[in-house]
């Protein structure tokens, strides 16, 4: 659980068209779902979100590395995550 929770790292980044480019899951945390581009790849993890120019509401990137995910700042607070919350699903969408 605590890994879990590692995964979970809130962040200011901005997201651009390059978010279409890299694969996509959809995460459900409690009763909220989010799509999370996934850097697999040393370079696409270090460019992260960097020089991006819009993040969508619900949207983030999912590190493939032990601590792990960016969204929106407030993101959490907004929709009521907190530690301990469990990610309910992980699905692959493209």
């Amino acid at each position: 659980m605590r890994n879990i929770i590692k995964i979970l790292i809130l962040t200011f980044f901005l997201i651009d068209t390059s978010f279409a480019q890299l694969s996509k899951v959809q995460i459900e945390i409690g009763t909220k779902k989010l799509i999370a581009e996934i850097a697999e790849t040393d370079e696409e993890q270090s460019e992260g979100l960097m020089n991006r120019q819009v993040l969508g509401k619900d949207n983030g990137m999912l590190f493939i590395f032990e601590e792990a995910l960016e969204v929106n700042k407030g993101w959490f607070e907004q929709n009521n995550i907190k530690v301990g919350d469990k990610i309910l699903s992980i699905k692959r969408i493209n």
